[in-house]
């Protein structure tokens, strides 16, 4: 059978349409383990300097790092999240690319066939 869209299609449109869900749910988590983070960052950063605490340091560079990594995560999560399209568009994208220049010269011809056709059918009654 030649489909216009291959059913298998529609099955990968659900995986990804899930996939996506899930790139959502996991940068919203890794944006709150991000500002968890900056905040922990700058609470150990002015308690160092206000109350001259040395041991602040250490947790100071576990933010740091902390901050580092969550955002190497985060980032391409929510660039994924922002820019994948929904399963919607990616219908209408795959509908536009079957939907040429060639093929609607082609539908009107035949409709003008189809017309013809009709209007002949009506005159040989009359």
């Amino acid at each position: 059978m030649d489909y216009f869209i291959n059913p298998i299609w529609f099955y990968w449109l659900g995986v990804f349409d899930g996939l996506k869900t899930v790139t959502i749910v996991l940068s919203v988590f890794t944006g709150l383990i991000l500002a968890g983070f900056v905040t922990a960052y700058i609470y150990n950063y002015t308690m160092m300097f206000e109350y001259k605490r040395e041991s602040n340091k250490q947790y100071i560079s576990l933010c740091k790092i902390g901050i580092k990594w969550s955002a190497v995560v985060f980032i391409p999560l929510l660039i994924v999240a922002i820019f994948a399209p929904s399963k919607q568009t990616m219908i209408e994208i795959q509908v536009a690319s079957i939907a040429t220049k060639t093929n609607a010269e082609w539908t009107v011809e035949q409709l003008r066939c189809i017309t013809d056709y009709i209007i002949e059918r009506i005159n040989s009654v009359n």
